[in-house]
């Protein structure tokens, strides 16, 4: 009787489930309850992103797109190429990777500008890394580099992670447009790149490079320039010093004097430009005079402080 009596109590029967094993007592719905309720203050599980792609271009809109950039590498008259231009637009983006595909034969006809401004509009930054991932190992020359160049230019978060990726490629020119991309987002790894174009290209680029990198953040890079400033290698040295006119910083410009003093004229004129567009922000020399070379050195060397 006294069993009976204590097992008619609800919360003592509670307690005494608690010390038998699951096989003698099977969960009550309270006990369920608590294993089914979840805690407060965890997240909600998120729902897996649906994988992005680039819009189908249906087999009929990819005849009238093919067809368009034919007229466009074809047409005798720019105004027959231009309306041929505006129907590949009219599609948008599905029409990206045809552009692309059709790049090379674009640029023989000799209207790559019109295809630039046409692939300008349907491919957003948005797309950059689906059409990237889609043409890149069959895309021509050309538009690798266009693409590379877009992805330079772009706003996009991620520019910076793909460009560092790109610092290695074979092309010369490709990798000019990761340098110039990153050195624009301040990333010191773009300087040897740089630096190294500079040895190759200056001779009969130069006006091409002072355009290309005119703005770059000098606080941010011109710390990495600095070590080419005082490198006994002639190509180094100059290369540096012409770098320095467009990435340097003002203080740093005692490191100059060096090339100031340097009896070779190239390395002397570099070094004077270099305090004209940093310290003066004025307009390099290009072909001076013997006399104005020594009268505009001599003057720059008592200007700096050692």
């Amino acid at each position: 009787m006294l069993l009976a009596a204590l097992l008619a109590m609800p919360s003592l029967c509670v307690c005494l489930s608690w010390g038998l094993t699951d096989e003698l007592i099977p969960s009550t719905p309270f006990q369920i309850g608590l294993q089914e309720t979840p805690q407060e203050g965890l997240p909600e599980t998120e729902k897996p992103k649906k994988k992005r792609k680039l819009p189908r271009l249906k087999s009929s809109a990819k005849d009238k797109v093919t067809k368009a950039l034919g007229t466009m590498g074809r047409a005798k008259k720019d105004e027959v190429a231009a309306e041929s231009a505006e129907v590949v637009r009219e599609v948008g983006r599905a029409a990206s990777l045809e552009c692309i595909r059709m790049f090379s034969r674009i640029e023989a006809a000799k209207r790559l500008p019109l295809l630039i401004g046409l692939l300008d509009d349907v491919i957003p930054d948005e797309d950059l890394d689906l059409v990237w991932d889609k043409s890149k190992k069959k895309a021509s020359d050309s538009a690798r580099l266009y693409l590379l160049r877009r992805w330079a230019n772009s706003t996009r978060k991620d520019a910076a992670v793909f460009l560092l990726k790109q610092l290695e490629n074979k092309s010369d020119k490709e990798r000019f447009e990761v340098a110039r991309g990153l050195a624009y987002r301040a990333e010191k790894k773009a300087i040897p790149e740089l630096h190294a174009q500079f040895i190759t290209r200056w001779t009969k680029e130069a006006d091409f490079l002072r355009d290309e990198l005119k703005d770059l953040p000098r606080e941010a890079l011109g710390a990495s320039i600095t070590p080419y400033l005082s490198s006994t290698i002639y190509a180094d040295l100059i290369a540096g010093l012409r770098l320095y006119s467009l990435a340097g910083r003002p203080q740093d410009a005692s490191l100059l004097l060096t090339g100031l003093r340097d009896n070779r004229s190239q390395v002397r004129l570099a070094a004077i430009n270099a305090c004209r567009m940093t310290i003066a922000n004025t307009k390099p020399l290009t072909r001076p005079s013997m006399t104005q070379l020594v009268e505009e050195g001599e003057s720059w060397k008592a200007k700096i402080r050692p």
